[in-house]
């Protein structure tokens, strides 16, 4: 089944995006998936620092009412961006991972785009730790684990996105499979005028994997439109951009 908007829509791809529940995933198969991610090299994000900057912040959504029913669970999202020049997409960058945030942390989760969140795959950092900020209207502290902010050099981009819930290690390993939502990978390209500020939110309302794209207007981010949505393979294929 395809979850996705064809690779070949064209660039007014809808802000909001609602993806169908994929099938549940084998607890076996989520464990290999997430030791073969760990061999991965991708390099740690680096801030832009031209004065014409873009920038970024992707955070995870939660509806108010939804939070209570959450807080048994633990919510995880990776963020990878690539940058493209011409038709060739660079090697992925990964950001802190997002988590649900009950406190100040002191390691940050960090994985490939592509990997299955929920898996420390870099050296702990020293303490206070403080997630990626840009100095974007409505930022959190940098304690917050449920947001990143990202300084990017204006152009095309591409933001890989996978989302994760799960019921926590307190239930049993059958209620766990039955809770998990394992949202699709989704590879998001944006293209970023000089001194842009997007927001992507990513979460779930009700059954259903949501995102979606914003734009800051005045003082307030309003639904944009993306210039691509796809599967992995769909936007950056073989590193190189599929217009």
């Amino acid at each position: 089944m395809n979850h996705h908007i064809p690779a070949d829509t064209p660039a007014n791809v809808p802000a909001v995006a609602r993806i169908p529940r994929p099938r549940l995933v084998p607890w076996l198969a989520l464990a290999a998936a997430t030791l073969l991610s760990a061999c991965g090299t991708a390099p740690t994000y680096q801030p832009f620092e031209g004065g014409d900057a873009a920038r970024l912040r992707v955070r995870l959504l939660i509806p108010a009412d939804y939070r209570p029913f959450l807080l048994g669970y633990d919510f995880r999202s990776t963020v990878g961006v690539q940058s493209v020049k011409g038709t060739a997409c660079s090697v992925p960058a990964t950001a802190p991972m997002l988590r649900l945030y009950r406190g100040a942390t002191s390691t940050p989760a960090v994985a490939g785009p592509q990997a299955t969140p929920g898996t420390v795959m870099t050296t702990p950092p020293p303490p206070s730790y403080k997630y990626p900020r840009a100095g974007m209207p409505g930022a959190t502290e940098g304690e917050n684990t449920e947001s990143v902010e990202l300084k990017l050099a204006p152009g095309l981009h591409v933001v890989n996105l996978s989302w994760l819930r799960t019921r926590g290690s307190g239930a049993g390993v059958l209620l766990n499979a039955l809770l998990t939502k394992n949202c699709p990978a989704t590879n998001v390209a944006l293209q970023l005028p000089p001194n842009a500020q997007v927001e992507l939110a990513v979460g779930f309302k009700e059954s259903e994997c949501t995102w979606e794209a914003r734009r800051l207007e005045g003082s307030a981010f309003v639904p944009t439109k993306v210039l691509k949505e796809g599967g992995p393979a769909e936007i950056c294929a073989g590193n190189q951009f599929r217009q």
